[in-house]
């Protein structure tokens, strides 16, 4: 195999330097998620104190906020604050010096739900609508009529999830003395990354560096922000 350039020839012998080859003496963190789909949280008892929890995150970071068109506007914050929305979404966040110890810590860490029956998961949408795209062009009605057969169908696609060999990851470094972030993220947008972090951290754009390592596929799943980046 003829290799196009430098980068696929790394790739291609092997020498990619990928997110977890990244040896930069951190903290792994570890996030405690919900097994409910709509629940409020009552409390949540961290062990040792290596942790945060959604409402103590709140007072240090806003919560995403990503418009476009069709899009409703709602916050996503970082950690789960009040209430979960879904199975899964991170309610706290635990580290320690190694892998094995943040998901030990994770398992100790005792959290109260109370489920509630399913409703409008936001407030801002209680149609449970958060995208709407209607896309128009041509005289439908003139190309229909001048068709010598319409075929009438109804055709429904079941959810789809990219499943890269490589999953998310994120490191991050505060320089405080200069007051700059550096973060390394497997991503398919580092611009819109930065701009995200910026507005939630109340930083400048400029004093926020994203690298990206080789990515080890996305397609699609990873050209999005999502709330463990922050």
């Amino acid at each position: 195999m003829k290799a196009g350039s430098d980068a696929e020839e790394r790739l291609v012998r092997g020498q990619g330097d990928f997110l977890a080859d990244l040896d930069l003496d951190a903290l792994e963190a570890c996030f405690v998620r919900s097994p409910y789909p709509h629940a409020r949280v009552q409390s949540i008892s961290l062990p040792g104190g290596r942790g945060l929890t959604g409402a103590q995150l709140a007072r240090l970071a806003g919560p995403l906020r990503v418009d476009g068109p069709g899009l409703k506007a709602v916050p996503w914050w970082p950690l789960a604050v009040e209430k979960v929305r879904f199975v899964g979404e991170a309610v706290a966040v635990v580290w320690a010096e190694d892998r094995y110890l943040a998901e030990d810590l994770a398992d100790e860490t005792e959290v109260d739900y109370e489920p509630i029956p399913a409703g409008p998961l936001h407030e801002e949408a209680p149609d449970g609508v958060l995208y709407e795209s209607r896309r128009e062009g041509g005289d439908f009605e003139a190309a229909f009529g001048r068709a010598a057969r319409v075929l009438e169908r109804t055709f429904k696609t079941a959810r789809q999830t990219p499943l890269p060999l490589e999953a998310r990851g994120v490191v991050a470094r505060w320089d405080g003395a200069a007051g700059r972030l550096t973060v390394w993220t497997s991503t398919q947008v580092p611009n819109l990354v930065r701009t995200v972090l910026a507005s939630s951290l109340q930083l400048a754009e400029g004093d926020v560096r994203v690298i990206v390592p080789v990515v080890g596929g996305g397609f699609g799943l990873k050209a999005h922000v999502f709330p463990e980046e922050l």
